[in-house]
């Protein structure tokens, strides 16, 4: 969500942004053992725990079987155990220095890599570039390398000149092939941040399961379809959606409309409205869970449940407020288009200002979340939810 903040802040001042996305080749595979264990040496991993790593990876050996027919065993000497809680983990710290060899902005989780610049001059092109050779070269210092066939440039922004860029890597130099539509992280970013295509293809997942779950279910009581649908396709319809919560009408009807068409085969559920079918099975509408979602968000950050040195770029506290209420009022910044306007930053600000104290100060993650369910009940399974209307339950019980 940091790195969708800075794009659309760039965006909003008309400013393009060339996001290169890079592939490591093999990655939990490729890193060599005796290398690792040094990083950790100097990370301050020592003493028995480093002993205890360095079992952990050695005397493996791998074999193949064909048919089998089995084939001698090899020593591993490099890779991290892939299915392991502890894999990632020395993988992390395998490249977590990666950053500190450029000049860009650059964002790693696990094997994910991205680095990314604004382009206002001629001169930023080139200091991308500039970043993409510094980490081909620490990637061949620390023997990992990019797959450069499937590296690619996301150009953002709709006056975008498009520069050129490549991975030069042993005298080889592969141009990086452009991409209109990237998956990040589970969400799909498109090159105006509209996020239509991650919309659509979150809905056609979801359409499929809920179809799958209606035609096999011979039984549709609500003890049963409920639960399946809520950890089966309403989690299709939610993933990320704090980055990319629609504010078009057609696409948040186009999202409702699948919990709409599920709740209406369920047994005895036919001849309600949709709101009265929620109610009778406590199922609030996505448009409401949604705006919860952000609220959740907002309470996490401020509270430092994400690491704060990730996340206080997000969201600023607003110290000269003269406001008569509560102590974490945000404050709200300029912005020229609306999609930045709608943006989880900007669109936050004003409904978590009109909270009322005992909500923003609760004393426990789980303590806010039902708070907030019986602050909002009387809209729980509305849709078409208006701001206004929040505000108004907001200010009325403040």
């Amino acid at each position: 969500m940091v790195t969708i903040n800075d794009w659309f802040k760039s965006l909003d001042n008309k400013i393009p942004v060339d996001a290169a996305y890079l592939d490591f080749k093999k990655a939990f595979d490729s890193v060599p053992h005796k290398r690792l264990l040094t990083k950790l040496h100097g990370y301050g991993i020592r003493g028995n725990i480093l002993k205890w790593i360095e079992s952990f990876l050695s005397n493996r050996t791998q074999f193949v079987n064909i048919n089998n027919q089995v084939s001698d065993h090899v020593d591993v000497t490099s890779g991290v155990p892939q299915g392991s809680v502890l894999g990632p983990c020395l993988f992390i710290y395998y490249i977590n220095d990666l950053p500190d060899a450029v000049s860009c902005l650059i964002q790693i989780f696990a094997d994910d890599t991205k680095a990314y610049l604004p382009i206002l001059t001629f001169h930023d092109n080139l200091n991308l570039q500039s970043s993409l050779d510094q980490m081909v070269r620490w990637s061949n210092k620390w023997l990992i390398s990019f797959n450069a066939e499937k590296c690619k440039i996301l150009y953002l922004g709709k006056n975008n000149r498009k520069h050129k860029y490549f991975i030069n890597n042993n005298n080889v130099s592969t141009e990086l092939t452009e991409t209109v539509c990237e998956k990040d992280l589970g969400v799909n970013v498109d090159q105006l941040l509209s996020f239509g295509e991650h919309i659509l293809i979150a809905i056609k997942k979801a359409r499929s399961m809920s179809g799958l779950l209606l035609r096999t279910m011979d039984f549709k009581c609500p003890s049963i379809l409920v639960p399946l649908y809520i950890s089966k396709v309403r989690p299709l319809l939610e993933y990320g959606n704090v980055v990319w919560s629609p504010y078009k009408k057609k696409d948040i009807n186009l999202i409702e409309k699948v919990q709409q068409h599920f709740t209406k085969y369920i047994a005895g559920m036919y001849n309600l409205s949709y709101s009265e079918r929620l109610a009778r099975l406590k199922l609030p509408s996505l448009e409401f869970r949604r705006l919860r979602g952000d609220f959740i968000e907002t309470y996490k950050i401020l509270n430092n449940l994400h690491d704060p040195k990730t996340t206080k770029s997000l969201l600023t506290l607003d110290k000269n407020s003269l406001t008569r209420s509560h102590n974490f009022k945000l404050k709200k910044f300029r912005f020229n288009h609306k999609p930045y306007q709608m943006f989880y930053t900007n669109r936050i600000v004003s409904l978590w200002n009109g909270l009322p104290v005992h909500i923003v100060n609760a004393d426990s993650l789980n303590s806010f979340k039902n708070k907030i369910d019986n602050h909002f009940k009387d809209i729980m399974f509305k849709t078409n939810i208006e701001i206004s209307s929040v505000t108004e339950i907001s200010c009325h019980l403040t």
